[in-house]
């Protein structure tokens, strides 16, 4: 697996791909990375939470098109990501209507049907207060995290290492979480190669983060505004 991933927009572009294997591995991706972060914003938008699953499969199988019904009118060659899927879901919200022979006529992929508990769970667990444009960067902040934290796991695994990060993984975004001493030892190493092991992680885990956020825009665009975007929406 490479050390940096594809960029995002690469995923949405072999949606529309002819070749089933590739647009099945795109599926699951974006199935995997941002049913969520759509599901959290048609929730705050006053969807019931059968209403905000439907809307969300609707929404993805319409990505799969490419039969003049779907987004190809829409897809830019730049942008973020973030926004352009959040504005485009936004308006699919508005203008849906519940013609589901029509969406899943042929397509190609397998479905799997949302785990509509589990998307219940994390909306719970939002701040109501927010908007639902807070909500949907808050729940996409928290995936980029997730996603950034699987790859430097995935990367010391290969090492023989994995087990140890995972071990630290509470203390990767805490710098004063730790009980240094308690963890040494349980971990059986000295205060001062776990001091110097954690300063390691955390700068690693930073910079995979930052890969996955610079995935998701334009060249040239600014890694670091749309962090403290991120960081301040999540905090």
């Amino acid at each position: 697996m490479p050390d940096f991933p594809d960029t995002r927009w690469t995923m949405i572009a072999r949606l529309r791909s002819a070749d089933e294997e590739q647009r099945q591995r795109a599926f699951e991706e974006l199935c995997q990375d941002y049913w969520q972060p759509l599901y959290t914003f048609a929730r705050s938008l006053g969807s019931g939470p059968e209403d905000a699953g439907d809307l969300t499969q609707d929404f993805v199988l319409k990505l799969l098109q490419k039969d003049g019904h779907g987004f190809d009118n829409v897809l830019p060659e730049r942008g973020r990501l973030r926004t352009w899927l959040r504005t485009i879901f936004r308006n699919h919200l508005s203008n849906h209507h519940r013609d589901q022979q029509t969406l899943k006529r042929g397509s190609a992929v397998t479905f799997q049907p949302l785990d509509i508990e589990a998307l219940e769970r994390e909306f719970a667990a939002q701040d109501a207060s927010r908007s639902p444009d807070e909500a949907f960067d808050r729940v996409w902040m928290r995936d980029l995290l997730r996603r950034a934290l699987q790859r430097l796991i995935s990367k010391h695994d290969a090492r023989g290492r994995g087990d140890f990060v995972r071990a630290l993984e509470p203390y990767l975004t805490d710098s004063e979480g730790a009980d240094q001493p308690a963890l040494a030892t349980r971990l059986g190493i000295s205060e001062n190669a776990l001091r110097t092991a954690l300063h390691r992680l955390r700068r690693e885990y930073g910079e995979i983060l930052r890969t996955e956020v610079a995935a998701t825009l334009p060249d040239g665009d600014d890694v670091d505004e749309e962090l403290r975007h991120l960081i301040a929406v999540a905090g």
